[in-house]
């Protein structure tokens, strides 16, 4: 959240949802919270996840050691268990990566070159 707008309830309002929506319809939801937002996803339910993290590729699960800390794990029914890998899933679209944000370096692919996005 921009820091103008913070602490009027809006990301605890949008917290609630998502627990709502996890709840309904999912073991548990995982995010990456920034150091700022911590409390804030504590204080909804959302615990630290302690096991060891993943990314999946093409080529492979590659651990994400640079995550830890960082990756929080929302599980209503409270049967998680904590300690097992987590992995998530690398968004490729005609064989790049879509999100390199969340994507360690060592999973990326290979640049053949930059395209630029279709003009709208």
């Amino acid at each position: 959240m921009h820091p103008e707008v913070q602490r009027r309830g809006i990301g605890r309002a949008i917290l609630r949802r998502v627990n709502l929506q996890v709840a309904r319809g999912h073991d548990f939801g995982a995010l990456a919270a920034s150091e700022e937002g911590l409390a804030l996803h504590r204080a909804a339910g959302w615990d630290v996840r302690r096991g060891p993290l993943g990314v999946r590729t093409p080529g492979g699960i590659v651990p994400t050691p640079e995550e830890a800390g960082g990756v929080l794990v929302y599980a209503p029914a409270g049967d998680l268990d904590f300690q097992l890998p987590l992995t998530c899933a690398a968004t490729f679209a005609g064989g790049r990566v879509v999100n390199l944000s969340r994507v360690p370096s060592s999973a990326r692919p290979r640049s053949r070159g930059t395209r630029s996005p279709p003009a709208r």
